[in-house]
């Protein structure tokens, strides 16, 4: 099948052809319905999972897309293809495969990284119950972020605000600054949240559904919008020696991690897909994202920042509105066959790359 055939355009077209796709797979399929409202399109907002495999397989693969919404368009077409050509699904009876699809369906539908809250998923599962960590550098840059005048002077004094910071500090400082996960400004870009939110909860609650007792569980989150056009990125996303190590040893050297400053992305707190450890007791977890690079990082920071500002001022001009929203789409989903391409051979490298370390024994 051609590249551009398992891209869809819509979070309700990608549903739909998720939920066929799972079905002709012969995989038990299961719906979590987000009660926020509805899509862009009018539609429900539905978390979708599908099972191919036993379920009492001791071996579990997670494929996850939609973390970050916008980010889905790739994930999905990853998941579909797995599903219509076969390769998603182990060829041994102790391993199965649990493909999540838009564990974030509101930022999916309408193209936003964030929940129905502004809240980024992958800083938001943290302890809610402990004091929210404190980052003044985000808050000395956060006016300049999200200045009132996207267009005119107000926007001119806030560029140079940033560029003075990245002079002083590097970029890698204001990459960490901006980045990191902040719990201070609700309305501001890589918030945490107060509390877990709903694609956190249902997140979790697949995993203790479907993952609770396995002997192993690897999991693979797809990304965009960092790193080289059209590169897969396997970044390993926690603090563990050990698990860094499996991790090299089944997806290649390549692999790289947030703490040991080789990745294209700065450590982050809260990360989706690094609860599972401590929901999973006794089971060997190994987390991996998978991050697709895209555009130049500063564009990409700057169509976050815009389309943040776009939901706070939302009486902007209707030509700047929808040039704000296509930069977004495009900074997270790059729309040529070439991309495309690279994705889908990438995305079936590495999910046969963790099925065979599934397979291998445990030391």
């Amino acid at each position: 099948m051609a590249a551009a055939e398992l891209f869809s355009e819509t979070y309700k077209e990608a549903r739909l052809r998720f939920v066929a796709g799972a079905k002709r797979a012969g995989g038990q399929h299961f719906e979590f319905t987000n009660p926020a409202g509805v899509g862009a399109l009018g539609e429900a907002l539905v978390t979708d999972v599908a099972l191919l495999g036993s379920p009492e397989a001791q071996h579990l693969l997670v494929l996850v897309s939609g973390t970050h919404g916008v980010e889905g368009f790739c994930g999905s077409g990853c998941q579909l293809d797995a599903l219509l050509e076969g390769y998603g699904i182990a060829t041994d009876r102790h391993t199965a495969t649990l493909f999540i699809h838009a564990i974030n369906p509101f930022g999916f539908s309408w193209c936003r990284r964030v929940n129905e809250d502004n809240v980024d998923l992958n800083r938001n599962a943290v302890d809610h119950e402990q004091p929210p960590a404190t980052h003044p550098d985000y808050a000395e840059l956060h006016p300049h972020l999200l200045p009132e005048d996207w267009t005119g002077e107000g926007r001119e004094t806030a560029e140079r605000a940033l560029a003075q910071f990245v002079a002083v500090h590097g970029y890698m400082a204001f990459q960490a600054a901006v980045t990191l996960g902040q719990y201070t400004h609700p309305d501001g870009l890589f918030y945490g949240g107060q509390k877990l939110a709903w694609s956190t909860r249902t997140f979790q609650e697949i995993m203790l559904r479907f993952a609770r007792g396995k002997e192993r569980v690897a999991l693979i989150d797809f990304h965009t919008g960092l790193g080289p056009p059209g590169y897969g990125e396997p970044i390993y996303t926690e603090l563990d020696a050990a698990g860094l190590a499996r991790a090299r040893s089944w997806y290649g050297p390549e692999v790289t991690s947030v703490y040991a400053g080789d990745s294209s992305s700065a450590p982050v707190q809260g990360a989706l897909i690094n609860a599972t450890r401590s929901l999973l007791p006794g089971t060997e977890v190994t987390p991996l994202a998978l991050e697709f690079g895209t555009l130049a990082p500063a564009v990409v920071m700057t169509a976050m920042r815009a389309e943040q500002w776009l939901t706070l001022h939302g009486q902007a001009d209707p030509e700047l509105a929808n040039h704000i929203k296509r930069e977004m789409r495009a900074s997270f989903y790059v729309d040529s066959e070439e991309w495309r391409s690279a994705v889908l051979r990438r995305g079936r490298e590495l999910i046969e790359r963790a099925l065979r370390g599934l397979a291998t024994p445990v030391p």
